[in-house]
């Protein structure tokens, strides 16, 4: 192992064998058709945010217009895309790779912010359930070791991908000490994971209910 995401620790937790055998293995899977439309509108936010290029007529294009009002005008010097890889923190026993959709920092306040493609809103994560995501604490956990504030707010704007095209915005405001509490248990996970790299697949838990649902 080099690196753990989000992705990969959700995995494990829910069938470590297919964790083994995808990123230890290296077995990889196709991408499904929402992985790449997620991807696109992605790119379409990215241009939109960093340098004030408005989404395009394609769909990803039309999904992505839909929530230009839940974001921040255009800037180029907004923090868009940015890697885990610059917000290294101390004492863990791998490194995480990911990278933040926006990294917002005005007026002494922090907020990260991650674009979200779903077919139905009822998979939008709710404000509690934001507030103990997995991806959104690992990004919290990294940006705080480089901003002395006291508190960060975790943001996913979720589009709508079927038409009508729409978005919603939710929003929790979570303490420096939730953060670093949350952290330490996702840490834990990550201590197993490396551990059981060094073990043979056939000694991985195998979830069939999650694996071959």
């Amino acid at each position: 192992m080099e690196h753990v995401s989000a992705t990969s620790i959700k995995l494990f937790k829910n069938c470590q064998r297919r964790w083994y055998e995808r990123y230890i293995l290296g077995k990889k899977e196709e991408s499904t058709k929402a992985m790449t439309r997620g991807n696109a509108v992605h790119r379409q936010l990215e241009e939109y945010l960093g340098k004030g290029v408005l989404p395009d007529q394609s769909i990803a294009g039309q999904i992505a217009r839909a929530g230009l009002n839940h974001l921040p005008s255009p800037r180029e010097d907004h923090q868009v895309e940015q890697s885990l890889e610059d917000y290294r923190i101390p004492n863990v026993v791998i490194k995480f790779k990911g990278f933040i959709d926006l990294l917002v920092f005005k007026d002494g306040e922090l907020e990260v912010l991650d674009h979200k493609t779903t077919s139905n809103f009822r998979y939008a994560l709710t404000a509690e359930q934001l507030a103990e995501d997995t991806q959104m604490l690992i990004y919290a956990r990294h940006v705080l070791e480089y901003h002395n504030v006291d508190a960060v707010t975790l943001t996913h704007v979720v589009y709508l991908t079927k038409p009508p095209y729409q978005s919603k915005r939710t929003s929790v405001f979570v303490s420096r000490e939730h953060v670093y509490s949350k952290f330490e248990d996702i840490h834990r996970v990550v201590e197993q994971m490396v551990a059981s790299s060094q073990k043979q697949a056939t000694e991985m838990k195998q979830d069939r209910s999650f694996c071959f649902s």
